[in-house]
């Protein structure tokens, strides 16, 4: 987004000049809406990366907030009074809502809320799952076969007696991770 604040738009590299662009639709549909629905999953205690891009795409000095400066200070105005949000979210665990045993942990909802605040969209509303994991609610604790390995964990993942120290570099490292990935960006709707 550094397209945003080039000194000169005509002297904008073909790159910067398409991040723009892609920033200026994203914000022009923001616009045309009432109803803003953003529906994602809490990953990791935050958003999901897709997710991020789309708020750095729309959180755009001079077009959803303005900054002027009083007595040195900055001050910023957000641009996009009267709009809604609903935020529609699945939770792994459980007590990640306000006032929940895991509530300090969720730095979704205050992220995508400080947002969308900034920018003028304080009309909030958090509509979530919680307990969507396969062991949500369950103990955790992995259990003790007989012959030493742990149900629970992945193959190769147990630590044997005179084998490799983690880390090394050595030993079976597990079944593959599958790739993360994105439903894309938010859309607006109409209210």
């Amino acid at each position: 987004m550094a397209a945003a604040f080039y000194p000169q738009p005509a002297a904008r590299p073909l790159h910067m000049q398409a991040d723009l662009a892609l920033s200026d639709e994203l914000v022009d549909e923001l616009l045309e809406h009432q109803l803003l629905v953003i529906a994602a999953p809490m990953y990791n205690f935050g958003i999901p990366s897709g997710l991020k891009a789309w708020v750095d795409h729309v959180v755009r000095i001079g077009r959803t907030f303005a900054i002027t400066e009083n007595n040195g200070v900055a001050q910023y105005q957000p641009l996009l009074r009267g709009k809604r949000a609903l935020i529609v979210t699945s939770r792994g665990g459980h007590g990640f809502g306000p006032g929940g045993v895991n509530a300090a942990f969720n730095h979704a909802d205050t992220l995508l809320r400080s947002a969308l605040g900034f920018i003028g969209i304080e009309d909030v509303r958090v509509v979530a799952a919680e307990g969507e994991s396969p062991t949500a609610g369950r103990s955790r604790r992995p259990v003790r076969r007989p012959n030493g390995s742990c149900s629970g964990w992945p193959r190769g993942s147990e630590r044997r007696r005179g084998g490799p120290s983690p880390g090394s570099g050595q030993g079976a490292a597990g079944p593959p991770v599958p790739p993360v990935t994105s439903a894309g960006p938010p859309r607006a709707g109409r209210a």
